[in-house]
């Protein structure tokens, strides 16, 4: 299980096509010294797997793989058409430049908005509250 940090520091270095396999060695958080990073990518620092046992390949469906094509030509129309595109950074789930994702708690409670959800009876790591008023 890939936890969200690993997930948004996935690289398409990082993936083998031809293998159809993905390897784990790092994840995006903070750092314990923040020296030197903007505060916009304070979060994106990338860091080490909690464990040794944490570096692994995890193998990947076709369905998966289809998906991870589709993603690489859109990584490839926005580097052609985006000039101030970081094409070092390589991050699948990428936003404005090719910088990483944010953690996705916030798009959590935009859709929970969406679907008329009441945000305060849910949160992104708990349970769902049924049968409150």
């Amino acid at each position: 299980m890939s936890t969200i940090s690993q997930t948004r520091a996935i690289c398409f270095s990082k993936i083998d096509f031809q293998k159809k396999q993905l390897l784990i060695d790092c994840q995006l958080g903070r750092g314990y010294d923040n020296e030197g990073f903007d505060d916009n990518t304070l979060l994106s620092q990338k860091r080490t797997l909690k464990t040794l046992n944490s570096k692994r390949y995890v193998p990947l469906p076709d369905f998966i793989m289809d998906e991870l094509y589709l993603a690489r030509a859109r990584y490839e129309e926005t580097l052609k058409n985006d000039p101030e595109f970081d094409e070092n950074l390589d991050f699948v789930l990428f936003r404005d430049h090719g910088k990483a994702i944010a953690r996705p708690y916030y798009y959590f409670k935009k859709l929970m908005k969406k679907c008329n959800i009441d945000c305060t009876k849910h949160v992104w790591h708990g349970r769902v509250i049924i049968g409150t008023s």
